[in-house]
């Protein structure tokens, strides 16, 4: 359950990320079982007017992630896309794991007002995209944008989309040890070959900090590597049915 609340009772948990509520009214989130019985909760901080301006989503990994537009300081993470407010109120993105313990959060917002988060929305390979209204005239567009440039008029909000890529990290990547898969040979200098009774369509390769450095389509089920330095590598490979399977491997 998401929402805004001025209670301070039954709502946060111990050991969640906000158990306890610091302003007069504060959005929330409760998890409940399919018996209804309680999870966790945490509250998020300062909302703005209704949550009619707010949104939630689940990603690949059931983690829950929640977007509102927020004049509330410090609730995004001091390396995240945006660490700062930069307006009166900014939009703040928090997700969180199936214990309710913060993973990453970020501001995202301009010189202006943030008027509303309409929907996250999750792609099969876990990135994220925003869409929303604002009266900012910086911080959204980008190079070569549909739209490169927006005029508000009598502080009339301007709909945008906003894609935020995923980047998993050797830390934090959680690995599935249930799919029959196999890669060699591993350490490699060039070639991965890959086994498995799964059909993988397409994968991507992040080095040790999360970084992107190479992706594709799986043709003839290997992968050629030997234009990546010697490290430590995490490989994604995603079927048709968006699962995916992420395995250590190395580059000698």
């Amino acid at each position: 359950i998401f929402g805004s609340t001025n209670q301070s009772e039954n709502i946060g948990t111990l050991g969640s990320f906000r158990p306890h509520k610091l302003t007069q009214n504060e959005n929330f989130v409760v998890c409940y079982d399919a018996n209804f019985n309680k999870l966790w909760g945490t509250y998020l901080g300062e909302g703005i007017a209704s949550n009619l301006e707010s949104t939630a989503a689940f990603d690949d990994k059931n983690n829950f992630t929640v977007g509102f537009p927020t004049p509330t300081p410090n609730l995004a993470q001091t390396n995240s896309f945006q660490s700062t407010i930069n307006g009166p109120n900014d939009f703040v993105i928090m997700n969180f794991n199936t214990l309710g313990q913060l993973n990453w959060s970020t501001y995202f917002g301009g010189n202006s007002t943030e008027q509303s988060l309409l929907g996250i929305h999750f792609d099969r390979f876990n990135n994220m995209y925003l869409q929303g209204r604002t009266t900012s005239t910086s911080n959204f567009i980008t190079a070569n944008a549909f739209y490169p440039a927006i005029y508000p008029e009598n502080n009339y909000s301007i709909p945008f989309i906003a894609k935020f890529a995923y980047t998993p990290t050797a830390s934090t990547e959680v690995f599935d040890e249930h799919l029959n898969v196999k890669v060699y040979p591993n350490p490699t200098t060039d070639l991965l070959h890959i086994e498995s009774i799964e059909d993988f369509e397409c994968y991507e390769i992040n080095n040790s900090i999360g970084q992107l450095v190479k992706k594709g389509t799986l043709k003839a089920n290997s992968i050629n590597v030997n234009q990546l330095p010697v490290g430590t590598y995490l490989l994604n490979l995603f079927t048709k049915q968006n699962k995916k399977i992420t395995i250590k491997v190395v580059k000698k």
